[in-house]
């Protein structure tokens, strides 16, 4: 994403849209139940682990990033992540922002993945 449309993001409001976002995903996959095939050749998984999945894979991104490790631990209001949902990673994301370049950043790595799911709901 260039520099010009860095801009224009809101962070906080990216974070809402991605929240409505999960909310229709998590919704389609609960009501395909175990028929659900998102995960590809896997079993079909619970909501929750597919949003565990999704937290752990933003989490072991930007664990070396000390900025993202910095905000999660002490600025973000956040419990120990495996505790957290997406609606609360998503919440501190538009509440307790951290700086504007490590939110577009994290949030444009969650918009490709839910986008991602949505088209795998979608087939």
């Amino acid at each position: 994403m260039n520099a010009a449309k860095n801009q224009k993001i809101n962070p906080a409001l990216w974070s809402v849209q991605l929240l409505g976002l999960w909310g229709r995903i998590s919704q389609i996959h609960l009501g395909m139940g175990l028929g659900c095939q998102c995960s590809g050749e896997l079993p079909a998984m619970a909501v929750s682990d597919l949003e565990l999945n999704v937290l752990e894979y933003l989490l072991n991104k930007y664990k070396q990033n000390s900025e993202f490790t910095q905000w999660l631990a002490h600025d973000s209001g956040l419990k120990p992540a495996r505790s957290e949902s997406m609606t609360a990673f998503l919440t501190a994301m538009a509440t307790q922002t951290p700086s504007r370049a490590l939110a577009i950043n994290v949030l444009r790595d969650l918009s490709m993945t839910l986008e991602s799911l949505q088209q795998a709901h979608q087939t």
